[in-house]
């Protein structure tokens, strides 16, 4: 909840990992305080009780999906750590999951890790309720998350949670190609929508035509000033402007987005600056964007010490 940001912050908390089933406006209302550093990510699934008339097969998790929400919940954790993990009532979907993670990272088995954190929250459930994890065993779950902690992270070391807020979106597309797609600036006579992200992808799809290129563009505010590498995660083709000044481009599509496909290291002053970025829809395959920063070569930082452009 809102009120209990200024703690996340205090904690050192670099991740959240939201397991509730549906992301309403009280669970939003938290998120949009949060400090920009803090990375927040969201599986959403049922905890395998809805009821004691609920039909049987909505009360497990398949086994592909399963893995699907251990993956990503690794993930966070070998990535943003510590994390903060939660769901609605903190017993059963998020005990499992903190269950999972401790045993994968610490080298217990599922049964010592729950003993240990039922020291700490005696309530957490043992795979809660009959149907919950039913379909996929709890020591497999255990060991996936530490094949997953073993991988190399998607992320360097010092890199900035993803620019997800603060978008506007042109409210027409440009027929034209992505390797020659102009600058528009503010003025342009058909003009500018704001675009709300859910998540840390930044989604076109749903408020623009499906052909031609598409513009998102947001300011950001420079820290430090120095050399600065933009990472640009696209699926469609990019072009990517700096205050007016075409940086990068690349054509083609790669489908799902990477978080990292395009890089350019920017010479950027402190202060404020503008990003314009146009998306090549490529008849629907064009969906959005990631946007990140990390301190160029040149930039005395130190690892979370960093502040960085937002």
């Amino acid at each position: 909840m809102p009120e209990n940001v200024e703690t996340i912050a205090t904690c050192g908390i670099r991740g959240i990992l939201n397991l509730v089933a549906v992301c309403d406006a009280r669970a939003m209302a938290y998120v949009s305080r949060l400090p920009h550093n803090i990375y927040w990510y969201h599986i959403a699934f049922w905890d395998g009780w809805l009821g004691r008339n609920t039909p049987a097969y909505i009360e497990r998790l398949t086994d592909g999906y399963a893995r699907l929400i251990v993956e990503r919940a690794a993930e966070v954790l070998r990535d943003r750590s510590p994390v903060l993990v939660h769901c609605m009532g903190g017993v059963g979907r998020a005990g499992n999951m903190a269950t999972i993670l401790l045993a994968a990272s610490e080298g217990m088995t599922i049964e010592e890790a729950n003993d240990h954190i039922r020291q700490y929250r005696p309530h957490v459930a043992r795979f809660a309720h009959d149907g919950f994890w039913k379909e996929a065993g709890g020591e497999a779950m255990v060991e996936l998350a530490r094949e997953v902690l073993a991988r190399p992270s998607f992320f360097p070391p010092n890199i900035s949670p993803f620019l997800c807020d603060s978008w506007l979106v042109s409210k027409q597309n440009r027929d034209c190609a992505i390797g020659s797609a102009p600058y528009i600036g503010s003025d342009r006579s058909d003009g500018w929508l704001p675009l709300t992200a859910e998540s840390e992808f930044v989604d076109v799809h749903g408020c623009s035509a499906p052909n031609g290129v598409v513009y998102l563009k947001r300011k950001i505010e420079v820290p430090q000033a120095g050399q600065w590498i933009m990472h640009l995660g696209h699926d469609g083709g990019a072009r990517v402007f700096v205050d007016g000044t075409a940086v990068a481009t690349a054509t083609g599509t790669i489908n799902p987005a990477p978080f990292m496909r395009t890089q350019v290291c920017l010479q950027l002053r402190e202060g404020v600056h503008e990003v314009l970025i146009a998306l090549d829809r490529a008849q629907g395959l064009g969906w959005g964007i990631y946007l990140s920063f990390e301190p160029g070569p040149s930039m005395q930082v130190i690892g979370q010490t960093t502040v960085f452009p937002r």
